[in-house]
């Protein structure tokens, strides 16, 4: 299920959030900067180490968590694997990139590591979660925003994350795409919207 809340209301969900954190300027891409600043406030309130992102497309958000985590894995699926574009909502059609240009801006950083491949394929994402040694603290998930793809890789997510860490979705009630809200809808979890954001968050009590 999901819920939306107001800011200050956040604190009823996460009792060490501080909506006063300043942060300096810096490159955003597809997640804008209110959405990130949201997040790493979210983020620095559960005390988050390290994060799994699902969905890198140029990196631009990889690199900020970067600075804020001591270890970023992150996944995407190149151009070059798709066979089947029908896949991606209209919106997304642009994202899908071509292998070396995912991440670019977060590229030779030492804390991240970049995975390519699909993320809803659970044999891989086993391997993944086998080879990072999960659990992790967090999970950001902004890859495909099809109901299918956003439902398995919350489902995955939950298998990564530790109990009292937290996860976070992107475009949330986005105008131009439905999708995100109605598979949090239809997860098991109570998940809280924030309103005047696209940002979704739930502390993973399973």
């Amino acid at each position: 299920m999901i819920q939306s809340i107001r800011e200050d209301e956040i604190i009823k969900v996460l009792p060490k959030y501080d909506p006063d954190i300043k942060f300096p300027d810096f490159r955003f891409g597809l997640t804008h900067k209110p959405d990130i600043e949201l997040m790493l406030k979210c983020l620095i309130s559960v005390n988050a180490k390290s994060i799994f992102e699902f969905g890198t497309w140029e990196g631009h958000t990889t690199s900020i968590l970067a600075q804020y985590m001591d270890m970023v894995y992150t996944i995407d699926i190149p151009l070059e694997y798709v066979n089947d574009k029908s896949q991606f909502l209209p919106i997304q059609l642009s994202e899908p990139l071509e292998r070396d240009m995912i991440g670019k801006y977060s590229r030779g950083k030492e804390n991240v590591v970049q995975f390519y491949g699909d993320s809803t394929d659970i044999e891989l994402m086993n391997v993944v979660m086998a080879s990072i040694g999960c659990p992790v603290d967090s999970c950001f998930i902004d890859a495909n925003h099809k109901i299918e793809s956003v439902l398995s890789n919350s489902m995955t997510a939950t298998g990564m994350v530790k109990r009292g860490g937290l996860l976070v979705w992107h475009d949330v009630f986005y105008s131009l795409i439905n999708d995100v809200a109605v598979a949090l809808a239809i997860l098991p979890y109570k998940i809280y919207h924030i309103l005047g954001t696209m940002i979704g968050v739930m502390v993973n009590d399973t």
